[in-house]
């Protein structure tokens, strides 16, 4: 039986049941729209979010408000981890995973 996969919201890297690489490329969906976000909190434990978006831009805000929203401390988060499928026509890479880092400012936010 396959694990569920919660979408939108953060949940301990243990607790999703589901690698980042799993989600990526077995889970189903379109590959080329599908991105987690780790982060980790007072360099703790390692959170992700698994989500569907149109870029590694609104991957991350999904995941800011997301966190946002959340229990977790925003003290010690300074930046979400994007992971996704790379789509560049000009890469070679064949569509290998992807990360972009998008930091984060809470004082901003609110």
């Amino acid at each position: 039986m396959k694990p569920k996969i919660a979408l939108n919201r953060f949940l301990s890297i243990g607790e999703s049941k589901v690698s980042i690489y799993g989600f990526l490329y077995k889970a189903a969906g379109a590959r080329k729209s599908k991105y987690a976000v780790r982060t980790c909190p007072n360099q703790g434990e390692i959170l992700v979010l698994f989500t569907f978006a149109s870029s590694y831009e609104e991957a991350f805000q999904i995941a800011k408000s997301a966190y946002e929203a959340s229990s977790y401390p925003k003290v010690g988060v300074d930046r979400f981890m994007v992971y996704g499928i790379c789509r560049s026509g000009n890469c070679r890479c064949g569509g290998e995973p992807r990360s972009e880092v998008f930091p984060v400012d809470w004082s901003t936010s609110r």
